[in-house]
């Protein structure tokens, strides 16, 4: 049975949980429809060379957008050799100005990963937990029985959909991913 961990980092700002999760990931994957948010530029800074970014419209909720996704994440983690993925990218606030909802990201995120997983087995899942894209990527870890870390910075903040930072429990965090998760069923794309 997959482990789905919710922890906090010691430091209540965002910037030292993206470090953390893009160091101890292989690859980071970057799912946004703006790359050029403080967010992005830091996670593509914390991954280095080791980062793949797949852009996001909404159009783009169709079998064949996640299926070119699904074939340039598999290339990249293919390539890398790496069996543990951290996943990224916009949250709600951003995602929203595309039209670009919390299920939405769920149902292709989740698409993407099943589709790569299925070819090239992924140990461990890492997320940020924020919403949108990486809640997304701990519901995709979640459903498809993959390991999965959320690591938040102390006190499980999380931005939302109105731009402001609030705390949470580990228990709700875990709830948001769950019950995403459970959504998904008969959802994906593939």
């Amino acid at each position: 049975m997959a482990i789905l961990e919710v922890l906090a980092h010691p430091s209540d700002k965002y910037g030292p949980r993206t470090w953390a999760n893009a160091g101890e990931a292989g690859l980071t994957v970057a799912f946004a429809c703006d790359f050029s948010t403080a967010g992005e530029r830091l996670t593509h800074r914390a991954a280095g060379d080791r980062y793949v970014g797949i852009q996001l419209s909404r159009d783009s909720l169709n079998r064949d957008s996640a299926l070119e996704a699904a074939r340039k994440l598999f290339k990249a983690v293919r390539a890398a050799q790496v069996s543990v993925l951290n996943v990224a990218g916009n949250g709600l606030y951003t995602l929203d100005r595309a039209g670009i909802n919390q299920e939405w990201a769920n149902r292709f995120v989740g698409s993407v990963i099943a589709m790569v997983h299925r070819h090239y087995p992924l140990r461990k899942v890492i997320s940020g937990g924020q919403t949108g894209i990486d809640v997304a990527g701990a519901v995709a870890g979640v459903y498809l029985g993959i390991d999965t870390k959320v690591l938040l910075p102390r006190g499980f903040i999380q931005r939302g959909r109105d731009r402001k930072d609030a705390t949470h429990s580990a228990e709700e965090i875990r709830s948001q991913i769950e019950t995403g998760a459970r959504a998904l069923e008969g959802a994906l794309l593939i």
